[in-house]
Parts: C-alpha cells; sequence; structure tokens
C-alpha cells in the first residue's frame, strides 16, 4: 500500500510512545533519507516469515522538518544566541591570551622596574637633609613620585616635582632641590649633577618601559586578536566544542565521508552532530552550514581513535542530546553510518569507511559519558540507548563474508 508513497525521515521522538525499538538496527541505502527499521510491534524476536528479507521501511505521510523539531525555523533564521556565545567564547581567549603566566611575569617585572628607577629618581630631587629631618614626609613623597612616573614613561614623558609636590599639599622648596623647586638654572655644580641624574634616570625609564613593557603589551593584544583566527581554525578541524541551547540533538558518526549527513544537515540543522573523521574531506560541508566557521557544527575524531577517552574528553555532553518521547521518556539517539560514499550503488561493494567495531566502540564510549554526566548532575532523569545503523545491509564487511545484514541480525541475537 506505501509503493507508491515517497519516503519520510523517521520521527525520533515519537518512537519511544509508539514502539519498542530493537538492540541494533539497519537502514536501507536505496533510500539515504528513509529509516528502515528491525523490530515487531511489541519489541520481541522478528517472526520466522521476516527472516532474511529487507527491513520495513515507515513513512510519516505529510511530515516536515519543522514535525520533528518544532522549534528548528527559530533555530536556524535566530543566530543571536549563537554570536552571544561566539563572543563570549572570543572575549575568554583574548583574556587567557593576556592573562597567560608568561606574559603576566614580563608585565610585573617591567613595571617593578620602571618604579625602582623611579624610586632612584624620586631620591635625586628630594632637598639634601630631609631624611633626618621629616622621614614620613620624604618617603611619601618618594613612593608618590616614582607612582606618577610610571604610566608616563611609556611616552617619554616625565612629571614635573614641583606639580607632584603641590598635589600632595606640599610646600615644593620644603621638599625638593631649591634648583628644581624654582626652576632656576643650577649655579653649583652639585645641583647641576643632580639634574643631569635626574635626566639620565628619566631616559632609563623610559628604555624600560619601551623594551619591555610595550612589548608585552603588544604581544598580548595580538594574541588577542588572533582569537577569532584560532576559532576558525578550531570550528574547521571539529575541535570546538559545540554551542548550547539546541535542545534534542542526534550523535550520528559518519566515518570519512557521509552522503546522508549532508541531506540531513539540510532538513533538521543543528539537530543532526556528526563525527567526521577526517575536516579536509567535509570541508565544503563544514564552510557552507557554520556560516563561514562561526559556529560549530560537527565533531572530529581519528580513525582507529573511537575507544580513546582523548577524543572524547572534551566532548561538550549536556542535557541537549536526549531526545524527548511522547510518553516524556529520554532517549540517547546514536546513528552509525556505515555506507560507502566512494560506491554508495554498488550493492556488493566492500565497505571502506566507518565500520562495526568503530560504531561500537564509539557508542560505548558516548554511552558512558552519558552516565557519568547523569550521575554528576543532580536530579538528572533516566534514558535509554537507541542506536541505529544506517547502511547497506548486502554491503560485506573487508575481510569477513558475513554482510551488515547478518552480522546486525547476529549481534541482535547475543544481546536479547
Amino acid at each position: 500500500p506505501m509503493a507508491g508513497r515517497p519516503p519520510r525521515m523517521l520521527r525520533p521522538s515519537a518512537l519511544g510512545g509508539m514502539l519498542r525499538p530493537a538492540r541494533h538496527l539497519a537502514v536501507s541505502s536505496r533510500h539515504f533519507a528513509a529509516a528502515a527499521c528491525r523490530f515487531d510491534h511489541l519489541g520481541g524476536e522478528q517472526p520466522a516469515s521476516m527472516k532474511g528479507r529487507l527491513p520495513v521501511t515507515l513513512f510519516w505521510d505529510g511530515a516536515k522538518p519543522s514535525d520533528e523539531f518544532p522549534s528548528l525555523a527559530a533555530e536556524i533564521s535566530g543566530t543571536r544566541g549563537a554570536e552571544l556565545t561566539r563572543f563570549t567564547r572570543l572575549t575568554h581567549s583574548i583574556v587567557h591570551a593576556i592573562a597567560r603566566p608568561e606574559s603576566a611575569a614580563m608585565l610585573g617585572l617591567s613595571i617593578a622596574a620602571i618604579y625602582s628607577v623611579g624610586l632612584v629618581e624620586g631620591s635625586v630631587v628630594l632637598k639634601a637633609g630631609i631624611w633626618g629631618a621629616d622621614m614620613p614626609t620624604a618617603a611619601h613623597f618618594l613612593l608618590r613620585y616614582a607612582y606618577e612616573q610610571t604610566m608616563v614613561s611609556a611616552v617619554w614623558g616625565m612629571q614635573d616635582p614641583v606639580t607632584i609636590a603641590t598635589a600632595m599639599g606640599l610646600e615644593p622648596a620644603a621638599v625638593l632641590r631649591p634648583s628644581i623647586a624654582t626652576g632656576v638654572a643650577p649655579s653649583e655644580p652639585e645641583c647641576a649633577r643632580g639634574l643631569l641624574q635626574v635626566t639620565g634616570l628619566c631616559a632609563v625609564r623610559s628604555l624600560i618601559a619601551t623594551t619591555l613593557f610595550l612589548s608585552q603589551v603588544l604581544r598580548s593584544v595580538s594574541l588577542g586578536m588572533r582569537a577569532a583566527d584560532d576559532f576558525r581554525e578550531r570550528v574547521r578541524l571539529g575541535r570546538e566544542p559545540l554551542f548550547p541551547g539546541i535542545e534534542q540533538r542526534i550523535i550520528r558518526l559518519c566515518g570519512r565521508q557521509s552522503d546522508v549527513t549532508e541531506v540531513s544537515l539540510l532538513r533538521y540543522g543543528p539537530h543532526i552532530v556528526p563525527v567526521f573523521e577526517r575536516p579536509a574531506a567535509v570541508a565544503t560541508l563544514i564552510h557552507a552550514h557554520s556560516r563561514a566557521l562561526r559556529e560549530p557544527v560537527y565533531w572530529q575524531v581519528s580513525e582507529g581513535s573511537y575507544s580513546l577517552p582523548r577524543s572524547w574528553h572534551a566532548f561538550p555532553w549536556n542535557a541537549d542530546f536526549f531526545l524527548t518521547t511522547t510518553t516524556g521518556r529520554r532517549l540517547l539517539y546514536l546513528e552509525a553510518d556505515l555506507t560507502n560514499s566512494e560506491a554508495s550503488l554498488a550493492l556488493s561493494a566492500k565497505q571502506a569507511d566507518l565500520t562495526m567495531e568503530d560504531a561500537s566502540q564509539a557508542f560505548l564510549r558516548i554511552r558512558r559519558a552519558a552516565r557519568l554526566w547523569q550521575r554528576s548532575t543532580p536530579q538528572a532523569k533516566p534514558f535509554r540507548n537507541f542506536r541505529v545503523v544506517l547502511g547497506n545491509p548486502r554491503a560485506r564487511e573487508a575481510e569477513r563474508t558475513r554482510t551488515l545484514r547478518e552480522r546486525i541480525d547476529r549481534l541482535h541475537q547475543d544481546t536479547s
């Protein structure tokens, strides 16, 4: 009866309230956009009359992507939240670059050196004998003088000692050398030598400020300006955590390439989270769906590294990755695309991309991460796993005689 109807995507949110899924599911490669599942109406064993047949294809007549995820249109058109998240991450990267330990240490050393030279310079402009007559006033002026000279050193400047003394409420003639307090050219050699020392110390301050202080400031600013380029590179390589706020997501293992994922990203946008192995092989796809590398859309795991904790430790796990069924239950919906993009129409082609071993290891690692998140999150609801395999049932795995259908049937029998 359904032979003349167009294929529709399986609606994951409806499965939990209608049928009890089998432990392993397979999808025919005849229609990449159709979901063909193997289970009976009660979730038990497949009837004998169905043995060896292709799985039954489920269709939802008139279904639209917005029916699958009602908030899809608003999420795709409204990017204000994504821009805010991007701005927050870039700001964090800039602050982190500026506050790096080595940069902070060099800045502190530069400021300390400038301040120390200012203290020596201040002791030269002080009136002779003031330390014995009024030590607190002399110490106060010395510290204030060194402080006032710190910032102007970056522009080869110098604050007038008379102005500093007046701002402190002191009489310049009582704390400064006579030639400096009056502004008259010195007539004695000792006063002239003092002025030359002040000029030389001012030059030393400025040299330290320009060579150490300003160089560190410019280096920090340069690192901060490169934060945007570093962010784009992480998005391209699949190492930038996904933005939060997109509810009900599907994690799909795609291997090197995935034709069905290109269609899924067009229809469902950020609700599909692909996991690719080679960023270079999907560069065009990622650039198109990441708004020119402004928003992360996928995760990268190298070939043969699906079981390694380092491949998933930065994965942004949260409650967004659970689907909600019509009965209110939560599903961890995982897919593995085992189709061969290089020979998608060859029914007897051997697999040359993602393998069942890779998919099983990734499913196990993701499920463990979800369990850890559930235990560490207060009042987290329980969830069930729902694993789907997209592939050609007649394809034979490399160096194996069993087809994909036969192997999934065997796995289903072993886990029942």
